[in-house]
């Protein structure tokens, strides 16, 4: 206990080192107040250590105390939202692409998932952190709890759905022009991928809606109870490592996902199958990456049960950072139960500078929410990369970029000391700068020349583009799978050799023979797989990217600051919740559907169902569209945040103390 007491007391002193003249009269106060409590006042009767201790109810050994401090806390914090971030974002993310193939899904559908999840946490946020202020290691720990449940159930329709048909080299991939056989579809029996008689899309959204509700208290209750237990530096670095192991779990959660999706999914393939990674129609076992979830989200429980609701000094922190001239006191009408949720709420509504600082965040959030989920898309897309090569560029961008940002600016808080003003000024400024290294978007490799859809066939006489040819119209061809083949010379991708009228293949070298849609007179060879076109433009899109996320993540810790500066003490719980609401519902629940719909409208080539007649995933993209697009909604995005952010620093003003020491409202700016 004394070691505890004399942690904190290192640490209250060092965080008034910068408040100015009063430095000297503020040390020698706290040092008064602590003589006064340590000599038995009737406020050290009040503060009951007992029932602040580490342990399992009754079970609250000496041994165990040891853990009993904030260091300790913050650690086991830290393990929560890595492996949450490693599960929830990286890996996740990582494997939409395989599971909107495997089930065939189209990307609006795959924004479902991470839709649901936001407006599931956004609805219950206030009440979770509003009820769960009481006692947030608790909260926490169930949290946990459910999104293993979560993560678990998400992995169901692997378990439900009969095996993946890829579609394997079968005579049928060539044209049949010249054969007295037909093939025919057949569309009572397995003609998709998905057993008519099973909707697996249930599944998956409420597998993301309890993602959802254990996702809230994870980061809203975390860092109000960081802020909670620490003094103004000592939180300037918790932040800061909060930040960065917050960040790096979806980091190497993308780079983990790459040997993951070289597993094929059912583990063994068909006999008559030999597909790779490489090819086109490859889905990786993106159910193994769930059952990780599950297992690393239940780990942190147990520890995490064992904090009490605060720590033994606790309480000599408040009366420390009182001291600081932004700090706004409790308001003393307010007392934190059911009957006071509405006015504190409320409150919280009229705060100008807060409610700004929100919008502000929130609107950023819709770009960072939407690349975060399909970044590893476009990376496939505009660099022709494979999906695990993508997981490991999208991992090896976040990473470099957001910590050392996160780090900076972390040591800048603490450095400096920002007051509240300072900190929105910065946070504007960082804005500002990685608004402009948006202008990274604007590389990319030029489209494929899809025949059929882009381009038409040699010498065709129709107007309109088509998949389907005279050069082809008597090989019987099948739409059912995708299996581009590429004419080298003229770097041409057909839909499958079939399409491009090719009876049989030179097993040596894999090359496609007597093609009726190649010119009769070339030696043009064709290949399987999709064209390639040359491009060099990767390594200038990390770099810009680089920096984009550097001055995007360098904010971290100046606006976790910022949120707790802004409001009354007491009401830090309750405001993490209104931000994870709004920043929610504005940004991360909108982000999908947005961005998922602007990718579907540069589709170039839909997959259709032969049966039905009805278009599943989208096979090729239009590059300049998807770039365009995407570009066009970040930066309209970030203007308005930055509009936000300027309005919170004019109607922020420090709080002035009147002459019994307590905040005068009026200098507050309300609605």
């Amino acid at each position: 206990m004394e070691s505890s007491s004399m942690l904190y007391q290192n640490g209250v002193d060092e965080s008034l080192k910068n408040d100015g003249d009063s430095q000297q009269e503020e040390v020698d106060e706290f040092n008064n107040l602590q003589t006064t409590i340590t000599d038995g006042s009737p406020t050290d009767e009040n503060r009951n250590t007992r029932t602040k201790r580490y342990g399992f109810g009754p079970i609250e050994p000496d041994c165990l105390q040891i853990l009993n401090k904030p260091v300790y806390f913050l650690i086991v914090q830290c393990i929560v939202i890595f492996n949450f971030g490693f599960a929830a974002t990286g890996l996740n993310n990582t494997m939409l692409t395989s599971i909107e193939k495997r089930y065939g899904f189209k990307s609006t559908q795959i924004a479902l998932f991470t839709m649901t999840q936001h407006f599931v946490a956004g609805v219950v946020a206030i009440f979770v952190c509003y009820i769960g202020h009481k006692h947030r290691p608790l909260t926490i720990a169930i949290g946990c709890f459910i999104s293993s449940i979560g993560f678990l159930t998400i992995s169901i329709p692997q378990y439900v759905v009969p095996l993946y048909q890829a579609g394997v080299a079968m005579d049928t991939d060539f044209c049949r022009a010249n054969t007295t056989s037909t093939v025919s579809k057949d569309c009572n029996t397995e003609s998709t991928n998905i057993d008519d008689d099973i909707n697996v899309l249930p599944i998956f959204l409420l597998g993301y809606a309890l993602l959802g509700i254990g996702v809230t208290p994870l980061y809203s209750l975390g860092a109000a109870h960081i802020d909670h237990i620490t003094t103004r530096k000592q939180s300037s670095l918790y932040f800061a490592v909060f930040a960065v192991i917050g960040f790096l779990g979806p980091a190497i959660g993308f780079v983990a996902g790459n040997p993951i999706l070289n597993i094929y999914v059912d583990i063994k393939q068909p006999s008559q199958s030999n597909l790779k990674p490489t090819n086109r129609n490859w889905v990786g076992a993106w159910w193994i990456s769930f059952v990780i979830g599950s297992i690393i989200t239940f780990i942190p429980i147990l520890p995490m049960l064992g904090f009490a609701s605060e720590f033994p000094n606790t309480w000599r922190v408040i009366e420390a950072k009182k001291k600081h001239v932004d700090t706004i006191r409790k308001d003393k009408d307010l007392k934190h139960d059911l009957k006071d949720f509405v006015p504190s709420f409320k409150k919280l509504l009229r705060n100008k500078p807060f409610m700004c600082l929100i919008l502000s965040v929130a609107i950023e959030s819709l770009t960072i929410s939407g690349f975060s989920v399909f970044l590893p898309k476009y990376l496939e897309t505009q660099f022709y990369l494979t999906a695990s090569s993508a997981a490991s560029y999208v991992g090896f961008a976040i990473l470099p970029g957001s910590v050392l940002g996160i780090l900076i600016g972390g040591y800048l808080c603490r450095r400096f000391s920002f007051n509240g003003r300072k900190l929105l000024i910065f946070n504007l400024v960082a804005l500002c700068a990685s608004t402009v290294f948006m202008l990274g978007l604007l590389m990319g490799c030029d489209s494929r020349d899809i025949v059929g859809a882009t381009s038409p066939y040699y010498n065709s006489s129709s107007a309109e583009l088509s998949i389907d040819d005279q050069c082809n119209q008597n090989c019987q061809c099948s739409m059912k799978f995708y299996k581009p083949v590429c004419s080298v010379l003229d770097q041409r991708t057909f839909y499958s050799p079939c399409h491009a009228g090719c009876s049989s293949q030179h097993f040596a070298d894999g090359v496609y023979a007597n093609c009726t849609c190649l010119p009769q007179d070339t030696k043009i060879k064709m290949v399987d797989g999709r064209c390639m076109p040359e491009c060099s433009q990767l390594p200038y899109f990390m770099i810009l990217i680089f920096f984009n996320l550097f001055f995007t993540f360098v904010t971290n810790v100046p606006k976790a600051q910022a949120y707790f500066r802004l409001i009354p003490e007491g009401q830090g719980s309750l405001g993490q919740g209104l931000q994870q609401t709004v920043v929610r519902f504005l940004g991360f629940i909108p982000a999908s559907p947005f961005f998922g719909s602007l990718i579907d409208r540069s589709c170039e080539l839909w997959h259709v169902d032969e049966c039905t007649g009805q278009t599943t995933s989208c096979l090729e993209y239009d590059n300049h569209k998807f770039k365009y697009y995407l570009m066009a909604l970040a930066f309209l995005t970030k203007i308005i945040s930055i509009f936000f952010m300027i309005l919170s620093i004019k109607f922020y003003r420090l709080p002035k103390k009147n002459g019994t020491g307590e905040d005068n409202q009026e200098n507050v700016e309300l609605m």
